[in-house]
This record gives C-alpha cells, structure tokens and sequence, in this order.
C-alpha cells in the first residue's frame, strides 16, 4: 500500500484537500479525528489529560473542553509540551492500527492527514509527504476569520508551529491553496495520475 502524509500550516485548507480526496473514493485517516478518538471519556489518554491539567478543563459531561485546553497550552509552551507527550504516542498507535487494517483490505493507495507531520517525534510510515499552501499573509488572514481570532492571537497559533515556508522546502510535492478550488483540485488529481503510474492504481 502506498501511504501519502498530507500536512501543511493552521488553516492552509488541508480539509479542502482530504474532502476532495475522500470523494474521489480514497480512505483518509484523519489524525484530528484519531485525536478526538484517544481522549473520549475514560481512555487511558483522556486519564492522563485530567491527571495532568485538573478537572477544570472537563465540561460538565466529563468530555474535554476542547476550547478551554486549547487556550491553556497555545499561551505556555510547556503545557503544550506536555500535552504533546500525553497524546502523540496515542494517537501514533491508533494511526497505525488504521493502517494496517486499510493494508488487510489490501487498498492501494491511502492518505493520512497529519497536521504536524514535521513537528512530530513520531515516525509515521508513509512513501511521500504533501504539503498544502498558502502564503503565511494569507494564513494568517484565513485563521483570524475561520476561528475570530484578533491579529495577535492567530499569530501566537502560527507561531506553534514550523513556518509554512520552511515547510515548503522539506516537504516532497506542494499543492498551491491560493486559487481557485478548481485550481487546487486539478493539482490533487496531476499527483493521482502520477502515483497511479507508480503503483498501477
């Protein structure tokens, strides 16, 4: 099985991307998804969450307050630290699990959505890395209208992560998020002609 790692920045459109991907019928294995999966109430995960940070992130069905969570570790850089060696080793093993059971049914191709692709200490297995773009004066234009964030605190979130820039030389194939949807659609589909030749889709 062939496995394609998409990433890019905070609000660059990678959902844009695995939708489109997912219509054309290819599995994706959503790595936000996974993570609201290891912290549902009661998993070891979700114990260690509560453990570390105090009920007061809980709401009142015992569920994470994502919101409140966020807040607390996007403004300490040792809290998210923490955070991370809580969820990322979890949600390392759950992706993994998907995985395999995509390779039992014998998929040729399969995508995993990882928003830190580069950040993390995790070693995800994957034969080729995608990267979707946006220049960072429009990152930052589209994360302070999609979550209502003033200028300063969309720039406090960008700042959590490897630029989008940096990224762009280490990623394998860039897809440009800048124009049309048709525009970002056609590049989507150029990479699929290409795998397909590689692995005879």
């Amino acid at each position: 099985m062939y496995v394609v790692a998409i990433t890019g920045g905070i609000a660059t459109g990678k959902s844009t991307v695995t939708r489109f991907i997912l219509e054309l019928g290819y599995p994706v294995i959503d790595l936000d998804h996974v993570a609201r999966q290891v912290v549902e109430v009661g998993q070891p995960c979700w114990q260690a969450i509560v453990d570390r940070f105090g009920t007061d992130i809980l709401q009142q069905d015992q569920t994470l307050n994502r919101k409140k969570l966020g807040e607390l570790v996007f403004n300490d850089s040792d809290a998210l630290e923490q955070l991370n060696q809580i969820m990322h080793p979890a949600i390392y093993q759950a992706t993994l699990q998907q995985l395999a059971y995509y390779r039992e049914k014998a998929e040729p191709l399969c995508f995993i959505d990882i928003p830190l692709l580069f950040e993390t200490e995790e070693n995800y297995p994957y034969d080729e890395s995608w990267l979707i773009y946006v220049p960072e004066n429009i990152q930052l234009e589209r994360l302070m209208a999609r979550d209502h964030l003033s200028k300063e605190e969309a720039l406090q979130r960008m700042k959590q992560q490897q630029s989008i820039e940096w990224k762009k030389t280490v990623a394998d194939r860039i897809i440009y998020n800048d124009g049309s949807f048709s525009q970002t659609y056609q590049q989507v589909r150029n990479e699929l002609e290409r795998i397909g030749k590689l692995i005879t889709l």
